[in-house]
């Protein structure tokens, strides 16, 4: 136990440091928070406002099932997309950002160029997986927390 004045203390500094903990709680979670948006694209197959995605063109829905997918629209060909998405955390600004570095044949970013294709974000959580990823970085967060309030 602590004084009142102590725990006051305590309790602005947590007050402070909250945001950047929530920062370093999605570092550290970030392999399944960036999971949970290729999941969204690639087997929900919905947009980051939870709509379905636009279907792909006939042409190029025959080839991706040539190749033995669904022809769904799930923007996985190549696995690059999806495989080189990161989490990209701005504790100070509280702000985070999933991104993929993979470009089009034109050296466009392929996420800029779905999000134009898509007509809707396409690069952002759904409320419901923004739940999820709130569950999942909840523990870290109430952890860290202690350690500043010192408590048990």
């Amino acid at each position: 136990m602590c004084d009142i004045p102590t725990m006051i203390e305590r309790l602005q500094q947590l007050q402070e440091d909250l945001i950047p903990i929530a920062g370093i709680a999605m570092e550290e979670r970030k392999d399944e928070i960036v999971g949970l948006l290729i999941d969204q694209q690639y087997n929900e197959n919905v947009d980051s406002e939870g709509n379905p995605l636009r279907d792909y063109f006939p042409t190029y829905k025959r080839i991706k099932q040539r190749l033995g997918k669904s022809g769904d629209t799930d923007f996985e060909l190549t696995g690059e997309f999806h495989s080189t998405m990161n989490l990209l955390v701005d504790s100070g600004a509280d702000e985070y950002e999933i991104y993929s570095p993979a470009e089009t044949d034109e050296g466009e970013l392929k996420s800029e160029w779905l999000t134009e294709w898509q007509e809707s974000p396409v690069m952002s959580l759904t409320e419901q997986n923004q739940d999820i990823a709130r569950e999942l970085i909840f523990p870290e967060i109430i952890e860290k927390s202690k350690l500043i309030l010192e408590v048990d």
